[in-house]
């Protein structure tokens, strides 16, 4: 007697890529509005573009000293415009009361 396969559906659970924590304090416009969180929903070719912006922006970290505060107080600023819908990455300087201590 053959034995009868079990067909069982594939489900991809809900879980996260990674996690960071933002230097900056939320925007008082969220905090005051009771807004915990903001969903971005990306296409994949815009991913890929996000992808491509966020590693050049590492690479131009990397050009940096790492062992000096100046290179530790680097970062990348993530600004979402969202009347425009739109993502820019930038690199940017930890604002002072953020940054690193020597």
């Amino acid at each position: 007697m053959a034995k009868k396969s079990v067909k069982k559906t594939a489900r991809k659970k809900e879980f996260s890529f990674g996690s960071v924590h933002v230097v900056n304090d939320p925007p008082k416009g969220l905090q005051a509005a009771g807004i915990k969180s903001v969903n971005l929903l990306l296409s994949f070719e815009d991913v890929l573009k996000l992808h491509i912006a966020l590693q050049a922006a590492v690479l131009d970290l990397n050009s940096y000293d790492r062992g000096r505060v100046e290179g530790k107080n680097k970062g990348v600023n993530l600004c979402y415009f969202p009347e425009d819908n739109y993502i820019t990455v930038k690199r940017e300087d930890i604002p002072k009361k953020y940054q690193k201590k020597p």
